[in-house]
């Protein structure tokens, strides 16, 4: 399933290959990175994918006014525990992000830090993606929402190692689909739609509010007169 989430570009002290020169944005890919960090011109630049998901032990979050993303500490992930239900969250969870360095504290395999708590890396934005955003962004097309595939699973990891199964408990939850280079699967918001995509976004919307968006819609007929109105006005 896809999902809107929000893009947003930050500056940044360190090294990246992404920069700023000139209100442009370039990729720098040859030799030493370090290299644009030398040259008072050009800004470093990195970009995130942020949700208003629960922001939890580990996890980065981001203040988009300060421009400022950080770890959560367990007391920062109580202070902020209902953060996400509020309309406009000043901390919003990092789901994705072009930095390389960002690691969670979250189990995996392999390194560890000074506590001994198993190291993964935030999920990763691939660098095809970064170059169709530069190209879109040097056209004066901004970015600022992302579709994100995300996908189901159970919630007891117990039965079927929380694939979705006839056994499963029926408490779905949510999570992002990666690439097994642990990179998200991003598609762009489409703005224009052909006709028969909006004839049929119409008579989805009509089931839903007829119906109860399910196998028990019974007033699925009545929309011929709703066709008939669509074919005359559009």
């Amino acid at each position: 399933m896809l999902k809107k989430r929000q893009w947003l570009m930050l500056p940044t002290t360190k090294a990246s290959h992404l920069f700023k020169h000139s209100n442009k944005l370039g990729w720098y890919s040859r030799g030493d990175v370090n290299y644009i960090e030398q040259v008072d011109t050009v800004l470093p630049q990195h970009v995130y994918i942020l949700s208003d998901e629960q922001i939890k032990e580990g996890d980065y979050r981001c203040n988009q006014t300060a421009e400022l993303v950080c770890t959560t500490s367990a007391s920062d992930a109580y202070n902020l525990k209902d953060q996400h239900l509020k309309e406009n969250p000043i901390w919003k969870k990092v789901i994705a992000s072009s930095n390389k360095t960002l690691k969670t504290g979250q189990i995996t395999d392999g390194e560890y830090d000074e506590n001994h708590r198993g190291l993964s890396y935030v999920p990763q934005i691939r660098e095809s993606v970064v170059k169709a955003f530069i190209e879109d962004y040097n056209k004066e097309k901004k970015w600022e929402w992302v579709n994100v595939e995300y996908e189901e699973y159970c919630c007891n990891i117990y039965v079927g190692g929380g694939k979705l199964s006839p056994d499963c408990c029926h408490n779905v939850l949510n999570s992002l689909k990666l690439r097994s280079d642990n990179t998200v699967i991003i598609h762009p918001i489409q703005e224009i739609f052909s006709r028969e995509e909006v004839r049929k976004i119409v008579e989805e919307a009509y089931q839903l509010g007829v119906g109860d968006g399910g196998d028990n819609f019974s007033g699925w007929s009545v929309f011929e007169d709703g066709y008939d109105w669509f074919d005359k006005n559009y």
